[in-house]
């Protein structure tokens, strides 16, 4: 999935799901310091985000500071789907 994909499926539920939105955000704006989500948003969106791009987020994914971003999200979760397709190459 590109990245500019991935970007706006996390936007989407963002927007859906915020407590407060702005669309003036930009991408690398900490959305928790922002207002957009609270504390109460994280288990649903994380569910939510491994859910969608079969991925499954590690104890250092959780405390990363790019988790509080959209672009921040989108780049773990590039990451995490590049390793996916890794672990998925046929044996040689």
């Amino acid at each position: 999935m590109a990245d500019e994909a991935t970007r706006n499926k996390v936007l989407e539920w963002i927007i859906k799901n915020a407590v407060e939105w702005d669309d003036d955000i930009e991408d690398s704006e900490n959305l928790f310091e922002s207002g957009v989500l609270d504390s109460f948003d994280v288990p649903k969106f994380l569910v939510f985000l491994e859910d969608e791009f079969h991925v499954t987020f590690e104890d250092k994914h959780l405390v990363d500071d790019r988790m509080t971003s959209i672009g921040g999200l989108t780049a773990i979760i590039g990451e995490l789907l590049a390793e996916n397709l890794k672990g998925q190459a046929p044996a040689q």
